[in-house]
C-alpha cells in the first residue's frame, strides 16, 4: 500500500514553513509545494482505490474458472485412473 502518511507529513512542515517564513515568495514556494503533494496523495488514494476495484473484479472472474479448472483437473485424473485401471485389468 502507498504510503500517503508521509505525504501528509510533509504537507504538515510545509504549512508550518508558511506560518514561519516572512518572505512573500518563501510562502509562494511552500504554498506551491503543499498543493503539488494534497494532488499525489489524491492521487495515490485514487489509485489505491482503482487496485481494490481491480482486484475485486479479477477474483470474480478468476475464482469461478480456478474452481472450474481445478475440478476438471481432478476429473480427469480420476478418469485417468478409471482409464488405467482397465488397461491393466485387459
Amino acid at each position: 500500500m502507498l504510503d500517503t502518511t508521509k505525504t501528509e507529513k510533509k504537507i504538515r512542515q510545509l504549512s508550518d514553513g508558511i506560518v514561519a517564513a516572512e518572505s512573500v515568495a518563501i510562502i509562494s514556494a511552500y504554498e506551491k509545494r503543499a498543493r503539488e503533494l494534497q494532488l499525489e496523495k489524491q492521487i495515490m488514494k485514487g489509485n489505491v482505490a482503482v487496485e481494490a476495484v481491480c482486484r475485486g473484479v479479477l477474483r470474480k472472474v478468476f475464482e469461478p474458472l480456478e474452481t472450474i479448472l481445478s475440478f476438471k483437473a481432478l476429473s480427469g485424473f480420476i478418469v485417468g485412473k478409471k482409464q488405467n485401471s482397465a488397461q491393466e485389468r485387459a
